[in-house]
Parts: structure tokens; sequence; C-alpha cells
């Protein structure tokens, strides 16, 4: 049986519920991974005069059950990143590199 598949014999309640002959059930295994990133003197990019100031973290690996290496870093505008949203931070999670194209889900905090 591949990866990610499920017995149809192991879904009874689905294949009688629909009066199927054959179940099959695909799985995504999802990996979290956490990082921090300090700014020091964050207040003081609000305070420079340039519109557009953009900081990036330096290059993190994810260390999980993921066997695949990838590189990230965090990008942030303190003023956003145009000149509309000069209110509003932008942060963004950046793939820098892999094997392979990944895609991913950011949650900040």
């Amino acid at each position: 049986m591949s990866p990610g598949t499920t017995n149809s014999s192991l879904l009874p309640i689905m294949r009688n519920e629909y009066s199927l002959d054959s179940v099959c059930c695909t799985r995504r295994t999802l990996h979290t991974f956490s990082h921090m990133w300090i700014v020091e003197n964050f207040s003081s990019y609000l305070e420079d005069p340039e519109p557009i100031i953009c900081l990036s973290s330096s290059p993190f690996s994810p260390v999980s059950g993921c066997s695949v290496a990838t590189q990230w870093r965090l990008v942030c505008y303190p003023k956003g990143n145009y000149g509309a949203s000069s209110n509003y931070m932008s942060i963004f999670l950046e793939y820098i590199k892999g094997e392979r194209d990944i895609k991913a889900k950011a949650e900040y905090s």
C-alpha cells in the first residue's frame, strides 16, 4: 500500500453509508516549525525618514520529520511595502532554496 493511502476495509462506515465497493483515503502529513526573529530597536525603523525599509532575517532551515532540506527567511517592511500601507507593517515568509518547490502556511505572532 502506498504512503498516504488507507485500505478500504478500514473504512466500513464510509463504504456502507454510500453503498460503495471500495474507498480510498489520501492523507497529507503536516509539519510544524517555530522560529523567533528578534529585531532590536524596532521603533527606530518607524521613525526613519525612508519611506520603504526592508529587513530580512538570517536564513533558517526547519528541522522536522520532513525529508526535504529547505531554507527560508522572514522579510519585514516596518512601514509596509507600498506607500499606501505606511500605517501597517508587512511581513512575509520567503522560500530561499530547497530540493523542490514547497508551499507553506505561516502564522505570525
